[in-house]
């Protein structure tokens, strides 16, 4: 599934931003325009029932996983992932091949 995707920056570096359960990319109101600041293009994206994206049948570790393997472009410099957001990115980081992987209380 595409996720909608919130985005602060325009910086030549990419850092990506996964929410935990119950938030969405709203929850990155600091950190985000913070990064921004520091050179980053950051991207949020909203996972599949939670902000503006959109509500799914399935909602298991492995379809969030894909999600963020059709939505975050490969290579970024940076994803850090929380809560549920970190169980996602453990799924997909082998297929994104992040610079830096950070995982907040998986």
């Amino acid at each position: 599934m595409r996720l909608d995707m919130r985005t602060w920056g325009s910086g030549a570096r990419t850092a990506a931003l996964v929410h935990g359960y119950t938030d969405d990319s709203a929850t990155w109101w600091q950190i985000g325009p913070a990064l921004a600041e520091r050179g980053f293009t950051v991207l949020a994206p909203d996972l599949r029932g939670h902000g503006t994206s959109p509500w799914a049948d399935s909602y298991g570790v492995a379809d969030f996983a894909a999600d963020l393997r059709e939505t975050v472009p490969r290579g970024a410099d940076l994803i850090l992932g929380h809560s549920l957001g970190g169980l996602a990115l453990a799924g997909a980081v082998g297929d994104l091949d992040p610079g830096v992987a950070v995982y907040v209380d998986p």
